[in-house]
């Protein structure tokens, strides 16, 4: 595995572990989420977390949560390198 993809899964959060208010996450979190039906198009997204997961979900039927960051860069990092070199 890519070395900068491992170093952002050490950062990534316990998606249990946060809490939630009215299906939010407190503190704000950006999710990574893998497609499973995403034909040609980007395998890997990323988005504010659950909201992106629920769109994700609606549009292409399924979607896996790869990681959760505190930090949308980390969370869009992670979807770069996965859709250049996935797991």
């Amino acid at each position: 595995m890519n070395a900068a993809i491992e170093s952002l899964l050490t950062k990534a959060k316990e998606t249990r572990s946060q809490a939630t208010s009215n299906g939010l996450t407190f503190p704000r979190t950006w999710g990574t989420y893998e497609l499973t039906n995403a034909g040609q198009s980007r395998r890997f997204r990323y988005g504010n977390h659950p909201i992106r997961q629920k769109e994700l979900a609606q549009e292409f039927g399924a979607c896996k949560v790869v990681a959760t960051f505190y930090s949308q860069d980390e969370a869009h990092e992670l979807a770069n390198l996965l859709n250049i070199s996935p797991l």
